[in-house]
């Protein structure tokens, strides 16, 4: 173990590796058609050697960022915040990023990542542990389903609970509400009455729409319904004092000030929580704890990023005080993942990965493969 004060913990080398990755099949959202991943890769190294490794997937839509816009954003503004300082000093380290740009928070987060797994692995300790301490050593994973029709949604919930799924979230807004209440109907006919089914509409209607899916759906025990409008808080309030599903927060969250004025609104029952967004697991756990403060429901939620990524949420959701909607991992729609078949489990019920820090080998060679040019 490096002792906290010794030179050895000096971070020398930042190195950014983007990529880009093909799905299985392309992800149909509502309003767009989702045919790849562009991811940046991120690696530090200190001087004893130790590297650690982070990740954030390039989401404009969402999160505001390209892959390029973030390579960018690090080597212009933020590796000279992190060079030369201590890896134990990860906490400073993120508040001043933080305080030197206005969100890009996948650039933040991917070296929150891997500071994250940088002290793990000098310390010799898990990354749940950096974090503050495991609440759990396993989450459930919810299985996102939906964007295309009834036959096929129903074939992929079929393969799901064979494998062993149990928690699923259907995509809809992508075509006529009236079809959206009926594929809600024919999922819960598929998976049963007791199993854990949410739907997330990317904000895809105006309140009248929301309120007809809402209505339609709400015999159907819903967990909740995530982002039904556009982030706009006084009508997700007044969507919220209206509709019989409880409503969770995604698009609306970009930091705490989102949460809190959201809450005192009575806006949201809970919220969908994304790294990407809140600049890395560091800050997505107090943004967490204090949502468990509040009253409000956490889920984890994450796009089609790879085995480290997910590693990373998994060790996450394991340091949260609570986490009632579960870790939504988006791994499984990936052709290829470059971690291989080193990383952990996605289905089902996931354990905290083990080992020193994030608990993932990364080959660097393996990722010259799918390296932008």
């Amino acid at each position: 173990m490096t002792d906290p004060g010794a030179p050895e913990s000096k971070i020398v080398a930042l190195d950014c590796f983007p990529i880009k990755l093909p799905l299985k099949k392309p992800m149909k959202l509502a309003g767009s058609l989702v045919h790849d991943a562009s991811i940046l890769y991120l690696r530090l190294r200190s001087a004893s050697g130790v590297e650690g490794w982070g990740e954030a997937i390039a989401d404009p839509g969402n999160a505001g960022e390209t892959v390029r816009g973030m390579q960018a954003m690090i080597e212009a503004r933020l590796k000279p915040l992190v060079i030369g300082q201590s890896a134990f000093d990860r906490i400073s380290i993120v508040r001043a990023m933080a305080a030197s740009v206005f969100a890009n928070g996948g650039a933040i987060g991917a070296i929150d990542m891997a500071l994250l797994d940088l002290v793990g692995k000098l310390k010799g300790i898990a990354a749940v542990d950096v974090l503050g301490g495991a609440y759990r050593t396993s989450v459930k994973t919810l299985s996102i389903v939906g964007g295309y029709d009834q036959a096929s949604v129903l074939k992929d919930v079929a393969e799901l609970l064979d494998a062993g799924v149990d928690c699923f979230k259907l995509k809809v807004g992508s075509g006529l509400v009236r079809d959206d209440v009926a594929m809600v109907k024919a999922v819960r006919g598929a998976i049963g009455d007791d199993r854990f089914l949410c739907v997330d509409a990317n904000m895809a209607w105006d309140i009248p729409a929301a309120l007809q899916f809402a209505c339609g759906a709400a015999d159907y025990g819903l967990a909740y319904l995530e982002q039904p409008i556009a982030a706009d808080n006084y009508r997700m309030a007044l969507l919220a004092a209206q509709t019989p599903v409880p409503i969770s927060a995604d698009e609306s969250i970009h930091g705490l000030n989102d949460v809190t004025a959201l809450r005192d609104l009575k806006a949201v029952a809970g919220m969908s929580l994304k790294s990407i967004k809140l600049g890395g697991p560091t800050e997505l756990t107090r943004v967490a704890t204090i949502c468990d403060g509040f009253g409000l429901s956490v889920g984890v939620a994450m796009m089609m990023e790879t085995s480290l990524s997910t590693a990373a949420m998994i060790h996450t959701s394991c340091a949260l005080p609570q986490i009632d909607w579960l870790l939504n991992v988006g791994v499984a729609f990936l052709a290829e993942d470059p971690i291989g078949p080193g990383g952990p489990s996605m289905l089902g019920t996931v354990t905290c990965p083990q080992g020193p820090g994030l608990g993932i080998t990364v080959d660097e060679g393996e990722l010259q493969r799918f390296m932008l040019r």
